[in-house]
């Protein structure tokens, strides 16, 4: 029985993609490691490629996907898989970027306006989820019937609404005149070059800040001499508004350059928060959080594990751009407000 599938895209490079579409590539992204090939018997599945593996063993020929900002920002893309992803799959991060690996094979249907008339309600509901992939076969029917108008470009590219058509343009020029991804890898470059080693605790206490504002939410440096006993560097506190319980999510920064090795030792050290602040304290721990700031997962696989096994949520490279890009966009809103 034929599926229908929402797929995200990285929305920083949508011509790339949308070129690669029209050649009957669909690419995705996490594809910078020829070990994250998918029909390796290799390949490393960390949390970030769970989804990509997902698409892989689940997408048959015939399937249709919805695949937003393609061919542009206020667009929406229906794909057909044309092979089993499975078989037709390859890898190949050959391009001018050194990513977006996974090339699944697939031909685009049409694209439409998600305010155009003939878009449902659900169908416009099901576009803001957030994931990489997911099922959305019970809109079948209403997903058809956008196929079915596929020669009546009027009735699919054009909004409903005047004040829709406005927002659009404004939010397809911002998308063409900034590139998110490159905004957040140069934030990452820039500070790996004025912070070392403990100073990370300091400007991340300093960024947490932004988006853990006071006086709801106490962060503090805790590291030091007393880290041996809680493993803390960073400890954010806050209270249930209506419990009046306190929670603590506890933070342990490292700051390696490769491969983390004593990884028994971090996982140790880490897990000490969990008796030491309820005792001191009297507030539970909510959160283990580790940030390891010059490396990536893919040389990690162990530590991945670990985390993973303890409870530990792991932030390293990718996921410390994302963080510092919401810090970016706070301090660029109060720095330089519209002007009045």
């Amino acid at each position: 029985m034929k599926q229908y599938w929402g797929y995200r895209i990285c929305t920083d490079f949508i011509p790339y993609f949308s070129e690669e579409l029209e050649a009957g590539r669909l690419r995705q992204g996490w594809g910078y490691d020829p070990r994250q090939n998918l029909k390796s018997d290799m390949v490393i599945i960390d949390g970030e490629l769970k989804a990509n593996k997902r698409m892989f063993t689940q997408v048959k020929k015939g399937d249709y996907l919805l695949v937003p900002r393609i061919p542009d920002w206020n667009s929406v893309a229906i794909v057909e898989a044309t092979e089993d992803w499975d078989i037709g799959y390859r890898f190949d991060n050959a391009n001018a970027y050194g990513d977006f690996g996974h090339i699944f094979p697939a031909k685009k249907i049409c694209s439409f306006n998600r305010n155009s008339k003939v878009v449902s309600g659900n169908i416009r509901s099901t576009l803001r989820n957030p994931g990489r992939f997911w099922n959305v076969t019970y809109l079948a029917d209403e997903i058809e019937k956008i196929v079915q108008n596929c020669d009546n470009e009027e009735i699919l590219t054009i909004s409903q609404r005047k004040e829709d058509r406005f927002f659009e343009t404004i939010e397809g020029c911002y998308k063409d005149a900034f590139r998110r991804e490159e905004f957040a890898s140069n934030i990452l470059t820039r500070l790996q070059t004025q912070f070392r080693a403990a100073e990370w605790e300091d400007a991340l206490v300093f960024a947490l800040k932004e988006l853990f504002p006071e006086p709801l939410f106490e962060i503090e440096r805790t590291g030091g001499r007393s880290e041996v006993n809680h493993g803390t560097d960073v400890k954010i506190t806050f209270n249930n508004p209506l419990t009046q319980l306190g929670y603590v999510m506890a933070i342990q920064v490292k700051d390696y350059e490769s491969c983390v090795e004593n990884i028994d030792q971090i996982i140790t050290q880490i897990n000490k928060s969990e008796k030491y602040w309820r005792e001191q304290t009297g507030c539970q721990l909510v959160e283990k959080i580790l940030i390891v700031i010059r490396t990536n997962k893919s040389c990690n696989e162990r530590l991945v594990r670990a985390c993973e096994e303890q409870r530990v949520i792991l932030i390293m490279e990718d996921e410390l751009k994302r963080l510092l890009t919401q810090v970016g966009f706070k301090l660029i809103a109060r720095k330089f407000p519209f002007e009045q």
